[in-house]
């Protein structure tokens, strides 16, 4: 017992000792670099996938757009995405209202600007199959509740159904790649 701690203290200071740290240095730089290296290409794989925002939702989505330079079409409609999510804190149902039919048309427009033909907005979704929409339903869904607000004023919205509304069409312009 005593000769397997004598030779732990002597390969103990073996190891302390500055001669072998001197030697061990460049090794250590070497392996210090390349870990910085592969540090950076997980954070940069990270950020641009879009594996962060399908696992924290938003926070990973506002953390993407502030690390990865982003064109200036991608920044606005980020934004204005942000103004309308910030509706929905609001505690009143003309605020939700407002912030359905507002990513309705900023749906509507991008969609648009992509090039998708259509009379409406759900004839430009419909056009998308399951492997490019992978929510398609519940997007046709908030298509049909967001055109039942603007034909109805009366139309009664709850602030869940407007989460799951802005949720849904969040999903389709990262999927897309809007923002």
């Amino acid at each position: 017992m005593s000769s397997l701690i004598n030779f732990l203290k002597e390969f103990y200071n073996l190891i302390a000792s500055p001669q072998f740290q001197e030697k061990l240095l460049p090794i250590k730089i070497v392996f210090g670099i390349f870990l910085a290296i592969f540090i950076s290409i997980i954070v940069f794989i990270l950020l641009k996938s879009d594996f962060l925002v399908q696992m924290w939702g938003s926070w990973a989505l506002l953390a993407k757009n502030i690390f990865v330079p982003k064109n200036e079409l991608e920044k606005k409609n980020f934004k204005k995405w942000q103004k309308i999510k910030k509706r929905l804190e609001k505690n009143m149902e003309a605020e939700y209202k407002l912030a359905a039919i507002e990513a309705y048309e900023m749906l509507d427009k991008n969609f648009k600007k992509m090039g998708y033909q259509g009379e409406s907005l759900e004839e430009r979704v419909r056009k998308f199959t399951p492997e490019e929409v992978s929510n398609l339903e519940e997007v046709l869904k908030s298509i049909q509740i967001c055109a039942d607000i603007i034909h109805d004023p009366d139309y009664k919205l709850s602030k869940e159904k407007a989460q799951e509304i802005i949720a849904n069409f969040e999903k389709v312009l990262i999927d897309l790649e809007v923002f």
